[in-house]
């Protein structure tokens, strides 16, 4: 629902230049005041609709702002 709009909102106003987003669950828990299983499981649905790949801990591809691009 709203909490999981929140937090997507969240991570493409936070996207750098390269279209990453850096933060980490805790960060997301910690400024939006959501529970941490909200944010994990969006996390993991994002992943799994290919929307976010994870690069390494705390940094993560916006895969959508590439797709369709050479």
């Amino acid at each position: 629902g709203g909490k999981k709009i929140r937090i997507v909102e969240h991570i493409i106003n936070n996207l750098n230049s390269d279209q990453l987003f850096l933060g980490t669950h805790q960060d997301i828990i910690d400024t939006l005041g959501i529970s941490k299983v909200t944010v994990v499981n969006t996390f993991k649905e994002l992943a799994k609709a290919g929307v976010l790949v994870k690069v390494r801990n705390g940094t993560y591809q916006y895969a959508l702002a590439t797709q369709g691009q050479s």
